[in-house]
């Protein structure tokens, strides 16, 4: 008989780390789970500390050469059993009863994906705030809240749907949310925390490389989205333009934010970020990583 949930853990030398994310599961209330560990190549002790958790046969370990966070998560999805999925970054934690606030909602009706609310914190400044997933912005536009873990996803629609596209290297969940939306899910909430997030100091985020690659790459295989939603295009090229800036990249930043002000030239905000790029040294003030 099929498992409840498989809850995916993608992870590359976070040894000093990992069993935070381990515990929180090992403590939930609902136990009709399996936990699948992928460790994408890592250099350090991070097989040893799993080790003494697989006594346990509910978690299961594997190894792979690094590929990425979403090969690594697509890859644990062909070992899963669960009918849903969640995945788990390993310096996130789960809310100790957050596998059954999914299931509640699971027992009710088949949903394709089930968002949760999040607690997110910050490290740097010591501060949380809670994020519901049913305004997460705070406008009354959009919902869903696609950070691993305040999210389950039927195991049937995320393959349906193709999985994360594994040529991405940032960014990859907010391209999954394109593509799960045009499939017409049917979506519930929790109406409850499921994630406690801490926002991380080493990931893809920092690399700005990748956060250029990853964005031209997402304009150019959703033309159809952006079409639709210039608002959002103007932010992907914004986005593209600071980073090239932090890369002292200023003749590419300044064609990329006249394409950001064309995208959606209603924006007074990207007007002046197109006139302040025009002086790289106050650029840098601004812009500076």
């Amino acid at each position: 008989m099929p498992l409840t949930f498989s809850i995916i853990i993608p992870t590359f030398n976070r040894a000093h780390i990992i069993h935070r994310a381990i515990e929180c599961l090992l403590i939930q209330k609902f136990k009709d789970f399996e936990l699948i560990i992928v460790d994408d190549g890592s250099s350090d002790n991070l097989k040893e500390v799993v080790q003494i958790y697989l006594k346990d046969s509910s978690i299961k370990y594997y190894y792979q050469a690094n590929k990425g966070v979403c090969a690594a998560r697509n890859f644990g999805v062909t070992q899963a059993t669960g009918d849903y999925l969640i995945f788990l970054d390993s310096d996130d934690l789960l809310n100790e009863d957050a596998l059954t606030t999914y299931n509640n909602v699971i027992q009710n009706k088949k949903f394709d994906i089930i968002y949760g609310d999040m607690i997110s914190k910050n490290s740097i400044t010591n501060t949380s705030k809670y994020v519901s997933a049913q305004n997460p912005y705070n406008n009354g536009k959009g919902v869903g809240v696609y950070i691993p873990g305040a999210f389950s996803i039927s195991r049937h629609f995320f393959n349906k749907i193709g999985g994360y596209d594994e040529k991405i290297n940032y960014g990859e969940n907010t391209e999954l949310k394109f593509r799960i939306n045009y499939n017409n899910p049917k979506i519930a909430f929790t109406k409850k925390e499921t994630l406690i997030y801490e926002a991380s100091t080493d990931g893809g985020s920092k690399n700005l490389k990748n956060i250029i690659n990853a964005n031209m790459y997402i304009i150019q295989k959703h033309p159809e989205y952006f079409k639709k939603n210039p608002k959002v295009l103007q932010l992907y090229w914004q986005n593209i333009a600071i980073a090239q800036i932090r890369l002292n990249h200023f003749n590419q930043a300044k064609k990329n934010i006249i394409k950001s002000w064309i995208s959606y030239p209603r924006s007074f905000n990207t007007f002046i970020r197109m006139v302040i790029i025009q002086f790289q040294f106050l650029s840098k003030i601004i812009w500076r990583p």
